[in-house]
């Protein structure tokens, strides 16, 4: 599962909506007739390595009290890291050396194992001398409990709900209740899908888990069981079409592969890795120009 790509479009979409649930403190001086500017592909080099790693989420908001902005750094995370405060602390400090202004750092730590509490400070200190002592705001979901956020109408409650602490035999009345939060906020059809299906990528119901949840939908006013059910069709209808794109992609892409195998043999290698980033647009364009006679260089550009 892809968890970088399922938060990062979620706190894309509901950027201020986390910040209003989690950390009212800075939700309430960020002005609200801008909206947050992300920075695009905040790219820096790793400490230890070569490697070049992009930052998760990171949005420039304007404060209420004046001209003075500063930046917002959200890392999700998805497992446990020993060394998760260094790590957040690497970043912080590209972040402060690129920009020059405040960053407020926040993890949002959505491992459903590891229940201790996660380290949120890294200090340096020698006697008379307090070096460093970096802090940062942390979500730990894994510590939160789920029934306390059924009543918030917040769409990032309805979303994180799945991923917050339950027991296994809860999944169902959880998923039921993410999708009768969801029901209540009357979003725009995109965004309704958005949060039903990171819902649902985070809670796949087994065949009994789904004979449960739907008793539990039975025992729920008829109007509010009807809005459920149209968010639930609606997805499955998104989620059919998206299925058919892929494997529309994919028959392009083996198709286009095979065809510069066939005329250029091993010089197509790096064009054929290029494939997998392709959208279907540039696949369709691609397959018009590859005609008998084309150069291998003119479709590489």
């Amino acid at each position: 599962m892809d968890h970088d790509r399922l938060f990062k479009e979620l706190l894309t979409s509901f950027f201020l909506e986390f910040l209003d649930l989690f950390v009212e403190d800075i939700a309430a001086l960020i002005d609200r007739t801008q909206s947050p500017i992300f920075l695009d592909k905040e790219t820096f080099g790793e400490l230890t390595s070569d490697k070049r790693r992009e930052l998760d989420l990171v949005a420039r908001v304007k404060l209420i009290t004046g001209d003075a902005h500063f930046l917002v750094y959200m890392e999700p995370q998805a497992q446990w890291l020993d060394n998760f405060p260094e790590k957040m602390f690497s970043y912080f400090c590209r972040l402060w050396e690129r920009h020059r202004i405040r960053v407020y750092p926040i993890a949002i730590l959505s491992f459903r194992d590891h229940p201790e509490v996660q380290e949120s400070e890294l200090a340096m200190r020698f006697p008379g001398l307090n070096v460093l002592n970096f802090r940062f705001a942390i979500v730990q979901l894994n510590r939160l409990d789920w029934k306390a956020f059924i009543d918030k109408p917040n769409p990032v409650a309805s979303a994180l709900m799945a991923r917050m602490k339950f027991t296994p035999e809860e999944r169902p009345k959880v998923k039921v209740e993410c999708l009768r939060l969801l029901a209540t906020l009357r979003l725009q059809p995109a965004k309704s899908a958005l949060i039903s299906r990171f819902v649902d990528s985070y809670l796949r119901l087994t065949t009994e888990e789904v004979r449960r949840f739907d008793e539990i939908l039975e025992t729920i006013p008829e109007v509010e069981k009807q809005e459920i059910m149209q968010i639930k069709t609606s997805w499955e209808e998104i989620g059919e079409q998206r299925g058919e794109q892929r494997g529309e992609l994919k028959g392009l892409r083996n198709g286009l592969a095979s065809g510069l195998r066939l005329n250029f043999g091993e010089r197509a290698q790096n064009l054929i890795a290029r494939l997998a980033d392709c959208d279907l647009e540039a696949l369709q364009q691609l397959e018009r120009r590859l005609v008998p006679g084309v150069r291998l260089e003119d479709l590489e550009a």
